[in-house]
């Protein structure tokens, strides 16, 4: 056999030695398809890492090297391994376990067509002709959904959507063109008195608070803010 496949008899020998494990193995996975049967270098690491992984992809816990990264991180403190940095180990664990990313769920974006964005920036050019840079602002509204999860987790194979949870809050940030000038952030809450600002003076925040019931940018805020 050594002969047939050009390998040396030792490398035969090692194969026999675990017949069970090559012979039940899927042929497509990672594990068959290496050209060499490489050991870790942190056994136990690795095998606790495993075990951590299943238990938090049973439970429905979102995945991300960094979180991989900083486990592994705390697994090695833990069995002494000095050595372990964890950046080049991730992607090579991902491999041996068959860890993948997917998209849990995405909403289709809305946008402008290149054309429209043209002739936007020809208005805006005349606009602002006859400006000096120091006076030409720019704001922009965003949405700060706090309690959404992660739309991307790494798991090892297509995982069911979820309802995601819409809880928001409205931040309003602008400064000018060449940023000498910024305001403080506008921020947009349900409550005007939220639970956890009980006894705190809002206008002492690093923000300027309102709020209404839905916690949506009005026209009436910006008197305030410009």
């Amino acid at each position: 056999m050594a002969d047939e496949y050009e390998v040396g008899a030792s490398t035969i020998t090692d194969i026999l030695k675990e017949k069970k494990k090559w012979s039940t193995i899927d042929i497509n996975s990672y594990e068959a398809n290496r050209k060499r049967d490489r050991k870790s270098r942190w056994p136990q690491l690795e095998e606790a890492m495993q075990l951590w992984t299943d238990a938090a992809l049973n439970s429905g816990q979102d995945l991300s090297q960094a979180i991989l990264i900083a486990k592994g991180k705390k697994f090695a403190e833990r069995f002494g391994y000095i050595d372990f940095k964890g950046d080049g180990w991730v992607n090579r664990f991902q491999e041996r376990i068959e860890l993948k990313q997917y998209t849990k769920h995405e909403e289709v974006a809305s946008g402008l067509l290149p054309e429209e964005l043209d002739i936007n920036r020809q208005q805006l050019h005349v606009l602002c002709d006859g400006y000096t840079l120091d006076n030409i602002w720019n704001a922009d509204e965003t949405g700060l959904f706090w309690k959404m999860r992660p739309s991307r987790t790494l798991t090892k194979g297509n995982i069911a959507g979820y309802k995601k949870d819409k809880a928001r809050v409205s931040i309003l940030l602008a400064c000018n063109a060449i940023g000498t000038e910024k305001l403080p952030p506008l921020f947009i809450h349900y409550h005007e008195n939220p639970r956890i600002f009980k006894n705190v003076n809002k206008a002492r925040l690093l923000v300027w608070y309102y709020w209404n019931n839905n916690a949506w940018m009005q026209v009436s805020f910006f008197k305030f803010y410009f």
